[in-house]
């Protein structure tokens, strides 16, 4: 039972890819549908889970790398970090 229960945890759900940065971050959105990424640069992006897509991406106002990312569990906020001013 232990290896059945192993393997289905451990199979690959998808992949979700967009060819441009590496994801240095990630938050699930409180819709339970909109995983929130980050990478090496300055942008956010809404990914469809169901359709393994991204929907949008958003230019943050950081001049550097954003460092972190967070959603609200209960609202459509989300919040990102920073080591620049």
């Amino acid at each position: 039972t232990w290896h059945y229960l192993r393997r289905l945890t451990q199979r690959d759900k998808g992949t979700l890819t967009d060819g441009k940065t590496a994801v240095t971050g990630l938050s699930l959105a409180a819709d339970g549908k909109t995983l929130v990424t980050i990478g090496g640069d300055q942008t956010v992006t809404l990914w469809d889970l169901d359709k393994k897509q991204p929907q949008r991406t958003l230019k943050t106002h950081h001049e550097g790398p954003i460092v972190a990312i967070a959603c609200s569990p209960t609202e459509p906020v989300l919040a990102t970090a920073s080591f620049d001013k």
